[in-house]
């Protein structure tokens, strides 16, 4: 995938803006990115609220992420 977009672009009332570059491989660098990734469990649920609905959460998100590759590096508990 290849973005072509170099117009900066003025966002909201802030006067911030946004910058778009090429990039000619963004899946290969996400890639190596997420080999490199840690990921910190501080909880048996993800978010805040109904603790069903956050144990229903982080099990879900623990199955999504045994699916994808590469795993992270670590994951500490």
């Amino acid at each position: 995938m290849v973005v072509k977009k170099t117009d900066e672009q003025k966002c909201g009332e802030m006067g911030s803006f946004i910058h778009e570059r090429p990039i000619t491989d963004l899946s290969a660098r996400l890639v190596a990115e997420r080999a490199s990734m840690a990921i910190l469990v501080t909880g048996d649920t993800l978010g805040r609220g109904s603790q069903e609905w956050g144990e229903s959460l982080i099990k879900n998100f623990f199955q999504t992420l045994a699916q994808k590759e590469p795993l992270p590096q670590y994951i500490i508990f």
